[in-house]
């Protein structure tokens, strides 16, 4: 493989990587804030706002 494609695909890789963090922060994010609203610690409302979701979506994903 030539030096232009290792760079290319190190780039891909990185980004795909960068990805994968974001995407698992985020869902630890909803996973506590349903804790939160199982445990009565959090208002379904609140948690929803912190998601950027409306209630209704929240309550899907929090199978409440």
């Amino acid at each position: 493989m030539c030096n232009l494609s290792l760079g290319l695909t190190e780039k891909a890789w990185n980004r795909g990587v960068q990805k994968g963090r974001e995407e698992g922060r985020e869902e630890g994010q909803i996973a506590t804030l349903c804790k939160l609203v199982k445990k009565g610690i959090l208002s379904l409302s609140v948690a929803a706002k912190e998601a950027g979701m409306t209630e209704e979506k929240f309550k899907k994903i929090a199978m409440l």
